[in-house]
């Protein structure tokens, strides 16, 4: 009987170290899932609150080519998209009649030079010599002969200034680039009638691109000249660009109460796009990971 008593105790001891076994067991496993789901949320929520500045991508130059002057479209050379060099012709107007503007300017000039040299020069050299010798009195020197000297001299220089102006004419009627860059507006045709200061073309340089944030008061005096940065563009998802801040405003923006920050990105593949979104993201030297900048969209 006794023997029996302590079979049974002996069952019922295994089999409440058995459950305790068991339940400790389970209850590891629940620790660790806990843990594992809050490392996961922790990774989430440092992505999901950390607060990303958003801009948008601007051309590091711009600059809008217009005509100076007024004429027909004879020839057009360039189009949206073509690479241009500075200096190079993108249009040209027809320029018939003020090519015949600067002949006539020539034959004017050559005319005033030969009226000149030939006739006012030569006898105002005579008439000095007479003068000199007394054979001709001082005021008929002055009138007829140095005055003539004079007038002759002022109508080679009007002659000369009137083929300048239409030099000048006729070369603004040959629009040139004038900077390297992309073509992304090209706002004329053969044929069309345009004036002086119309808009033909805008050409972007996107070697290096712009892109200005907003930054909180609170966090404004952190930021340095040449601090690095993270860039990414919904549009180029795949690829991660750096950034360095060239520009920091001491003057706040009154619409967004934030101040701007304007960071500088070498593009020198022309992934980047003029007017693409950007987020910004602060990223220290050392590689740990990026820190929220705080500011302001």
């Amino acid at each position: 009987m006794n023997k029996f008593r302590c079979c049974v105790l002996l069952i019922f001891l295994m089999a409440f170290l058995l459950s305790g076994c068991i339940s400790m067991r389970e209850e590891a496993k629940m620790v660790s899932s806990k843990q594992g789901s809050v490392e996961e949320n922790f990774k989430d929520n440092s992505r999901s609150e950390e607060n990303e500045l958003s801009g948008r991508a601007e051309a590091g130059e711009s600059v809008s080519v217009v005509s100076k002057s007024t004429g027909k479209v004879a020839e057009v050379l360039a189009n949206i998209g073509s690479e241009v060099k500075k200096g190079q012709v993108l249009l040209h107007l027809d320029s018939r009649e003020l090519a015949a503007n600067v002949d006539a300017a020539k034959a004017n000039l050559e005319k005033a030079n030969v009226a000149y040299k030939k006739y006012a020069l030569e006898n105002e050299k005579r008439a000095r010599e007479l003068k000199l010798e007394g054979a001709m009195s001082i005021s008929d020197y002055d009138n007829n002969y140095a005055s003539v000297l004079e007038m002759s001299e002022s109508a080679v220089n009007l002659a000369q200034a009137n083929l300048d102006k239409a030099q000048i004419v006729y070369n603004d009627s040959t629009v040139i680039a004038p900077m390297d860059g992309t073509v992304t507006e090209a706002n004329v045709e053969i044929g069309e009638l345009i004036s002086a200061q119309t808009q033909a073309f805008k050409i972007v340089n996107l070697d290096q691109i712009k892109i200005e944030i907003l930054v909180n008061e609170k966090k404004i005096n952190s930021l340095k000249i040449g601090q690095n940065y993270k860039i990414e563009l919904s549009a180029i998802p795949e690829k991660i660009f750096n950034g360095k801040i060239t520009d920091i405003s001491d003057a706040i923006n009154t619409a967004s109460k934030a101040y701007p920050v304007r960071i500088t990105v070498e593009n020198p593949e022309h992934l980047i796009k003029d007017g693409m979104f950007a987020r910004v993201y602060l990223s220290s030297t050392d590689g740990d990971e990026m820190k929220s900048l705080g500011g302001e969209e």
